[in-house]
């Protein structure tokens, strides 16, 4: 999750961090990584944002879990993301994360198709598995993250 809507080469884990810890101040964990070099590995982007699981899963007895959304606001969230990467990017990739659990039910189905024909009303569209992805990626037609240096993360 280095991007929302680019691929990179995911780092080679010889970066340091300090772990989140929110019983201490933020000032004790909220730093950047440092020394990100890329690895061979090449990560198709990810977002907390386009995951079906958070909003519409219910995990009861879990803080924070949402489930039962209304798939309105998931679709319109989706949407907005969607159209920022459509106006902002020439070329993305448009990770939307759904499990059959969550996402085999009735109404979001539904959410789902209105989302598809949406995107589909755009010029230049193209639905492809996730190794086309990086196979093009990695001939260069579609383009990648760049860090300092030039250096594709």
């Amino acid at each position: 999750m280095h991007h929302d809507f680019q691929p990179y080469f995911a780092p080679d884990g010889s970066e340091t961090w300090v772990e989140t810890d929110h019983a201490k101040a933020a000032e004790a964990w909220m730093s950047p990584m440092t020394g990100i070099r890329p690895s061979g590995v090449v990560e198709i982007p990810a977002n907390w944002h386009l995951d079906d699981w958070p909003p519409l899963q219910p995990i009861p007895g879990r803080p924070g879990a949402q489930g039962f959304v209304d798939t309105a606001v998931v679709e319109k969230l989706w949407l907005e993301q969607f159209d920022f990467a459509y106006r902002e990017y020439e070329t993305f990739i448009f990770p939307m994360s759904i499990h059959p659990q969550v996402s085999g039910k009735p109404h979001v189905i539904l959410m789902h198709e209105r989302i598809i024909a949406y995107i589909n009303k755009h010029e230049g569209i193209e639905w492809m598995p996730l190794e086309d992805m990086a196979k093009e990626f990695l001939e260069g037609r579609i383009p990648g993250v760049k860090v300092e240096g030039g250096v594709d993360l």
